[in-house]
C-alpha cells in the first residue's frame, strides 16, 4: 500500500484508489481511471499540465 500526493507515483501502482472527504469514489488502473473520466482524470490533467 503506498499513500501518494504525487500522481506520478500513483500512477505506478496496480491498484489506484480515490477518496473524496474520506469516502472511496473511485478504483482501477491508472489507465481506466483516465478513460473513466472521473476525479482522478481531472486531477491527473491537472498535474499534467502543472508539470509542463
Amino acid at each position: 500500500m503506498v499513500v501518494a500526493h504525487r500522481l506520478s507515483q500513483a500512477r505506478a501502482c496496480d491498484r489506484i484508489a480515490v477518496l473524496d472527504a474520506g469516502t472511496i469514489v473511485e478504483t482501477g488502473t491508472h489507465d481506466a481511471l483516465i478513460a473513466h473520466g472521473g476525479i482522478y482524470a481531472a486531477l491527473w490533467s491537472a498535474w499534467s499540465r502543472a508539470e509542463l
